[in-house]
């Protein structure tokens, strides 16, 4: 007749130690090849997503670095005319100072149609750009005029399709340096709207 040789015995502590050791370095790769391909999933949306904007170039503003470098000297030709427009002083001398401005601006136009198409045409708005500058300096030669005839007048700043003053839209599309200066501005007390910019 056999005997029943009951449950078996609970391992040691001694017993049991080496299995543990053996589940640990299995558990630890097992945990760090996880997190890795996680972050790695993480960094991969995170391209996918962000790299078309990363990459677009914005439609409104002058940002290539060979068409900001282009523009410098130009722009600082238009600011240093600018800059010797005195809207006190006798409207035939104002009108002379303008004229300058206005040369300074034809010299900042033709600079860019000097330029290879390719590049103006990468940098989406320049060629816009330049179009409201010629806009403005024709508007400042009817002005310029005006005052050399002696007439009172205001400049008539050009507005945008939507009725809101063109200074803004240049103003966005600018690189540093080539804002419409301020003293231009001026030239015109009761100015179209300008539109909210949202931040």
């Amino acid at each position: 007749m056999s005997s029943n040789p009951g449950p078996m015995p609970p391992l040691s502590p001694a017993e049991l130690a080496p299995r543990r050791r053996g589940w640990g370095p299995f558990l630890a790769w097992l945990f760090g090849a996880v997190g890795l391909g996680l972050a790695a999933a993480c960094v991969w949306g995170a391209v996918t997503v962000l790299g078309p904007y990363l990459s677009h170039d914005p439609p409104e503003l002058i940002d290539n670095p060979p068409m900001i470098a282009a523009l410098a000297e130009p722009c600082a030709a238009v600011q240093a005319a600018a800059a010797e427009v005195d809207v006190s002083a006798p409207g035939t001398e104002q009108a002379t100072r303008l004229a300058d401005v206005v040369v300074a601006i034809d010299g900042l136009a033709a600079s860019v149609g000097a330029l290879p198409a390719d590049l103006v045409d990468g940098d989406l708005p320049t060629r816009y750009w330049v179009i409201d500058w010629e806009t403005l300096g024709a508007r400042i030669t009817d002005y310029s005029v005006a005052l050399t005839n002696g007439a009172q007048v205001e400049l008539d700043t050009p507005v945008t399709a939507d009725g809101f003053t063109i200074v803004t839209r240049m103003d966005v599309a600018a690189p540093l340096g080539c804002r419409v200066p301020a003293v231009l501005v001026t030239l015109d007390p009761t100015p179209p709207p300008a539109p909210s910019i949202e931040g």
